[in-house]
């Protein structure tokens, strides 16, 4: 015992008080258990006493409904069924009436459910419309009417939308709904009836899903689908939809364009007239506004109506998908995959194109494209509101070809001081390109050439650019320099390099290459326009080496600055022959060619002649022999234009003595326009044949004629010296 009393215990420690936050949690608890109990102990009385005698509060629920919709409602029976903690009512013989106490909308059966959460936000749980009919119309005026109530007006002050888009969801099964368009048809516009409406409507605090399913007339195609899904302004009443932003979709299986026009009338600026096939549409809609659309679409016979003043664009068939928006003051247009026939054959083989540009006046935008196709767009551009100066372009040069990897913008600028200005940039590649040289003097494509079975690749800014070109079995068309500007090419390449400058052009021409039947050869030169007024023809300068030349096409290149005459002797003069190890020098202002004067430039063409044919003394046809001055045959030796001169040194045989070759043999024209000429020579052969070539021709006369009796024989040496005329 002693021992147990020298035991010594350690003080008690009191225990801590709990803090403030404990305390608020602990209150909070008992808060919601609180409430949660007497959710449960309300919910449970109203299941045991009010559920099964919802009946014999049929007239307060029709005060409570037609204050909440803002018109009249009345309840012919309504039932409870089923459920402790969503419990189910059956509502029979419901109506809707107007401001003048008249059957707006009757449905013979509505089932409603309705949880804790439901009643506590004033709000069914779901509502559900068995087989009900429903007329929509719009009256001359353009108000929509449903069931006899103008959606449009103020009564109610839009409660009816307020309650509809405030209940968590929405069904309505095997409805029919009428839809009559008096604004577009008059009173006696026709009916269109859809049956089997099914529509699901379901709201969560700011979004709206909706999903619309209905059966068409057996004439207007299979059964359409459409669903949506759309966002509140959180501060505007939930029935307030011109404040939304969403998307709708919608689903046609099979439309028959033809027949809905029976009932929805068409716009004659813009519409789709006629066409069968499957369509899928998209919205963006925002604050009651359409901002976009994307439609995927296989259609056959399609006729679309794009301008009052436009033919009808009319496709035999068309597949992919066609996109459209406009917000913030820009359009943008695109096509994917889009595949398409004309009705005139022409086919659209399925490109990419996307667009985009401002819709006060085009001043940027910028455009992209894939495998788009010429021939089939300048076909198309006919029926399409474009500009008319672009259809008229489009019209003339008539392009065909494929383009890829194409990439364009475009930006208008107005300074403060001087001109607007415009900057652009563009890339792309063009697969057998052709087109038409325009002719238009105001063209913007006047200075372009013509071209065909072209490959082209490119980048340009405002500022210049530089490109590649090759030419298989095609053409070139010059807008320039030529008498006969289409040339024939085999095959052809080129590299180009072009500055802009205000009105100032220049283009350099490096690693050229060409061949046709009349040449083969290479070159490179620049061109840039003239200064001051004189802008066209331009300065060149051109360096070129040919090692095969027909010398009858040789008048077919010169320069039509060239005067008149100097072509035309060349054409008459030059017959026959292939020329060989061709040199061209040619540099200075086109217009003063041929550079009489040594300073304004240089034009210089030297070559090497085989078995030519020079008439050097040109006639009219019909002209006696007796009249005609012996040309030159089978020359052999080196040709040369030189300014306004042409001379030849080397050998040939004159028209009518074959036998006698003339060695040493000189040719010298100083000047081409007057055609004075100089011929010295010396050969050695049959004395009959001379004597015979001097009286058969010019030389007669210019003889005396007191070689046309002589007769001699054998070989003899000969000098030829003649001045003509």
């Amino acid at each position: 015992m002693n021992k147990l009393s020298d035991l010594s215990a350690s003080p008690l420690t009191p225990v801590a008080a709990p803090s403030r936050w404990t305390r608020a949690v602990y209150a909070a608890l008992w808060v919601v258990g609180a409430a949660w109990l007497i959710l449960i102990l309300a919910w449970s009385t109203l299941n045991v006493f009010i559920v099964p005698r919802i009946g014999d509060y049929r007239e307060l629920l029709q005060v409570q409904a037609s204050r909440a919709m803002g018109m009249p409602v009345k309840i012919g029976r309504i039932s409870a069924e089923g459920g402790w903690w969503v419990p189910m009512f059956d509502i029979h013989d419901l109506e809707l009436l107007d401001a003048q106490g008249r059957e707006a909308l009757k449905l013979s059966h509505v089932q409603v459910a309705v949880s804790p959460r439901s009643l506590v936000r004033g709000q069914f749980e779901q509502f559900t419309i068995d087989r009900p009919e429903l007329d929509i119309r719009r009256d001359p005026a353009g108000h929509v009417w449903v069931a006899g109530i103008d959606i449009g007006g103020s009564a109610g002050d839009g409660q009816v939308a307020d309650w509809f888009f405030s209940q968590r969801e929405f069904l309505v099964r095997d409805g029919v709904l009428r839809w009559r368009d008096e604004m577009r048809f008059g009173a006696q516009a026709p009916e269109l009836v859809m049956r089997h409406v099914e529509l699901v409507m379901q709201n969560h605090w700011l979004n709206h899903d909706i999903r619309l399913d209905m059966t068409p007339p057996t004439e207007l195609g299979q059964r359409l689908s459409v669903r949506g899904k759309f966002k509140q302004t959180p501060w505007q009443r939930a029935g307030d939809v011109a404040h939304w932003r969403g998307e709708l979709f919608a689903d046609a299986p099979h439309l028959d364009l033809a027949t809905l026009r029976q009932w929805v009338a068409m716009d004659a600026d813009a519409s789709l007239q006629e066409g069968r096939g499957a369509l899928r549409i998209w919205a963006d809609v925002a604050n009651a506004q359409l901002l976009g659309l994307s439609a995927d679409m296989s259609l056959e016979e399609l006729t679309a109506s794009l301008g009052t003043h436009l033919k009808p664009l009319t496709l035999r068939h068309i597949h992919g998908r066609l996109g459209a928006s406009w917000q913030g003051g820009e359009v943008s247009l695109s096509s994917d995959d889009l595949v398409f026939d004309t009705q005139d054959g022409e086919h659209w083989p399925g490109g990419v194109l996307h667009a985009k540009w401002k819709t006060d006046d085009a001043s940027s935008g910028n455009l992209s494209a894939d495998r788009l196709d010429l021939a089939a767009l300048a076909q198309i551009s006919q029926r399409l509101p474009l500009p008319e100066s672009a259809r008229g372009l489009l019209a003339r040069i008539q392009p065909h070809g494929q383009v890829n990897q194409f990439a364009a913008t475009w930006q208008h600028s107005n300074p403060p001081q001087g001109a607007p200005q415009l900057s652009y940039t563009a890339r792309g590649v063009v697969q057998q390109l052709s087109l038409n040289r325009d002719t238009a003097i105001d063209s913007p494509l006047a200075a372009m050439p013509g071209l065909q079975a072209a490959q082209l690749e490119f980048e340009m800014t405002q500022r210049g650019g530089k490109a590649k070109l090759n030419i298989q079995d095609g053409s070139l068309t010059l807008p320039i320099g030529l008498d006969e500007p289409r040339i024939a090419l085999q095959d052809a390449s080129a590299q180009l390099v072009w500055s802009l400058d205000g009105d100032q052009v220049v283009v350099n021409i490096t690693q050229a290459q060409l061949s046709n039947p009349d040449l083969v050869g290479d070159f490179s030169g620049s061109w840039k326009t003239g200064e001051g007024g004189a802008r066209l023809p331009g300065m060149l300068d051109l360096t070129a080496h040919l090692s095969r030349v027909q010398l009858a096409q040789v008048y077919r290149y010169l320069p039509n600055t060239l005067p008149a005459s100097v072509r035309d002797y060349v054409h008459d003069a030059v017959k026959a022959g292939d020329a060989s190890n061709v040199k061209i020098r040619l540099r200075g202002q086109l217009d003063d060619m041929p550079f009489d004067n040594p300073k304004l430039g240089e034009f210089r063409i030297a070559a090497q002649i085989a078995q030519g044919q020079y008439v050097y003394a040109p006639v009219k046809p019909g002209t006696p022999l007796a009249q005609q001055w012996p040309s030159l045959t089978a020359l052999n030796g080196e040709l040369v234009f030189e300014r306004s001169a042409l001379h030849f040194k080397g050998s040939s045989q004159l028209t009518g003595a074959p036998k006698v070759i003339w060695r040493k043999l000189e040719a010298h024209i100083p000047d081409l326009a007057k055609a004075v000429i100089r011929v010295t020579g010396e050969a050695r052969g049959p004395v009959p044949e001379v004597l015979a070539m001097v009286s058969q021709s010019a030389l007669n006369d210019l003889t005396g004629q007191v070689l046309s009796q002589s007769q001699a024989s054998g070989d003899a040496d000969y000098k030829l010296s003649l001045n003509v005329p």
